[in-house]
């Protein structure tokens, strides 16, 4: 198969959350819902309201991107390769969810976050749904 075999188009994935002081969710479940084609994770960007927040991002076989939680204190946004290291993008296969920890490092107040996982879907030639 060939990239002209493919037709891409942008689908991002909102998730919103609270994590108490000090403390890590594990294994958050974020829905796809890419019943129709495989998704590609490009970036992110993260509003919070307080504390020192952290994420450590897995993929469809659960296993982590980074070695470590990225801090997301100073920055609200990541693209491509800050969040998922050397891959270029993390794809999901068709009905799969995507496994997020989220941490709040600072161990004094809560976090409440919103995320936008920027991504695409990539369907064959003439398999996308109009737009």
């Amino acid at each position: 198969m060939f990239a002209s075999d493919f037709e891409d188009r942008v689908y991002d994935v909102y998730f919103e959350g609270f994590v108490g002081a000090g403390l890590t969710l594990n294994s958050q479940a974020v829905q796809l819902r890419n019943v129709d084609a495989p998704w590609f994770l490009t970036g992110l960007t993260i509003t919070f309201d307080d504390g020192i927040p952290a994420i450590t991002i897995r993929d469809a076989l659960g296993r982590a991107c980074s070695q470590a939680p990225i801090s997301l204190q100073n920055q609200g946004s990541f693209q491509d390769q800050s969040v998922m290291g050397s891959l270029m993008y993390l794809k999901f296969p068709q009905n799969q969810s995507m496994l997020i920890d989220m941490a709040e490092l600072g161990g004094v107040v809560d976090c409440n976050y919103k995320i936008n996982f920027r991504g695409f879907k990539r369907y064959r030639k003439g398999e996308a749904p109009c737009p």
